[in-house]
């Protein structure tokens, strides 16, 4: 139970706690179900990045993950990857410069 808090705490930046009741209840119940911790884990991963950055982000949260569509969000296929495009993400271009000026002082 403290590990799949710990893990959503970490993945997630949240800060729950492993000893409320409701979030206790809701990990109880997906475990009775016979879902293993590393499906508890596997949905934090999957749901972390698919609404982190997203306005989706405020429903990372044990009532919401480990709720009635838990089974749904487990068997989902990873949504497409956000391409980040920003400056420093773009693959940097080389040039041997010396070779540059040689061409263009010889038009």
């Amino acid at each position: 139970m403290k590990i799949v808090i710990d893990y959503l705490n970490e993945k997630c930046g949240t800060k729950y706690r492993y000893t409320n009741k409701s979030t206790i209840e809701y990990i109880n119940d997906r475990l009775k179900e016979k879902y293993t911790v590393d499906d508890l884990k596997l949905v934090i991963r999957k749901k972390c990045d698919d609404w982190i950055g997203t306005e989706m982000e405020k429903f990372l949260r044990p009532k919401t993950l480990f709720g009635d569509n838990f089974e749904g969000y487990l068997n989902e296929r990873s949504g497409k990857k956000k391409s980040k495009n920003r400056f420093n993400n773009f693959h940097q271009r080389e040039y041997d410069f010396e070779d540059l000026e040689k061409k263009m002082l010889n038009r």
